[in-house]
């Protein structure tokens, strides 16, 4: 799920991240992120997906992600809100309209995220995704000037909504390491209520992620 966070002005941040579903199909997803000013960022995205009966299938997004809220706490704390809206272009020439907001809050250990992210379809069911995150650092209890990376639990609630009336409601447990400049997560995806017809049974996914 997506972040109130922004590179800062003139910086590049680059994600990949490979899933397996289900264990017979396959998706790569590509970011990349630039900085046009501290508040503005171009966000731009690339999936490609091997279905297992079905022809893959690829489609891209290009946003623009301004932030609206910045409050500081402090050194780490700190509560973030993001907008962000684009246009996404699948192969099969199906676009898509997406709007979104974004929160972000950081208290001492504890990450939280939210976001509400409307997806308008030009011939298919348009989508509404509610989602949530929590982060936790488990090491170091303290950064200090010392301090090379961080361990951090992961804890997502993921949910798609159709405006059909089927929805998707998952659960994904993971774990992440951030140094300064990288870093690297690992997560499982698991239902835990939907009627979506395609719905996985499991989906793990691991990801790495670089600041230019």
């Amino acid at each position: 799920m997506g972040a109130a966070t922004h590179p800062g002005q003139g910086q590049v941040y680059a994600r990949a991240m490979v899933s397996s579903i289900d264990s017979d199909e396959y998706r790569i997803h590509g970011r990349i992120v630039y900085g046009i000013v501290s508040k503005l960022a171009l966000q731009m995205d690339g999936f490609h997906e091997w279905l297992a009966d079905e022809p893959d299938f690829s489609t891209g997004i290009v946003r623009l992600k301004y932030r609206i809220i910045q409050k500081d706490f402090g050194p780490i704390n700190t509560w973030r809100v993001s907008l962000a809206g684009g246009v996404e272009f699948p192969s099969d020439d199906d676009y898509a309209i997406h709007a979104a907001a974004l929160t972000t809050l950081i208290l001492n250990r504890h990450g939280l995220n939210g976001q509400i992210d409307w997806k308008e379809n030009a011939t298919l069911s348009d989508e509404l995704m509610l989602n949530a995150a929590h982060l936790y650092r488990i090491h170091p209890a303290r950064y200090s000037i010392h301090t090379k990376g961080a361990w951090y639990t992961e804890l997502e609630w993921l949910n798609t909504i159709y405006d059909n009336g089927d929805y998707e409601m998952d659960l994904a447990p993971g774990l992440l390491y951030e140094a300064r400049r990288w870093a690297a997560e690992i997560s499982l995806r698991l239902p835990i209520a939907g009627n979506y017809y395609d719905q996985p049974n499991h989906t793990l996914a691991v990801g790495i992620r670089y600041l230019f």
